[in-house]
């Protein structure tokens, strides 16, 4: 019984809550609805504009591989750059060819 009594008090509570909060929500979705706005073009204007659209797209994609290349060019002419600077360093470093025989090791 305690149970029953519980539930309609619950229900009592939360159906009018249901309503009025679905009608406050109906109320502002009503002044915010989307509106679409349909413009129809003769097929020479959707010709020239679907034109433009794939050559902008291609347009788009070339300057991307540009960017690629560009850097990838650049990323490899420091790189060797780095590798002749090394190797003139190390070269610098290195001891005369008569005083590394003298200094090796003997066998």
């Amino acid at each position: 019984m305690c149970k029953l009594t519980n539930s309609l008090i619950a229900a009592a509570l939360v159906v009018p809550a249901a309503f009025t909060s679905g009608h406050i929500l109906a109320a502002t979705t009503a002044d915010q609805m989307e509106v679409i706005t349909v413009t129809y073009r003769s097929s020479l204007n959707y010709a020239l504009y679907q034109q433009i659209t794939e050559t902008m797209a291609g347009f788009h994609l070339e300057v991307l591989e540009d960017i690629y290349l560009q850097a990838r060019s650049g990323n490899q002419q420091m790189a060797e750059q780095f590798y002749r600077q090394q190797n003139v360093q190390l070269a610098a470093n290195r001891l005369p060819a008569q005083l590394e025989r003298v200094l090796q090791q003997p066998e």
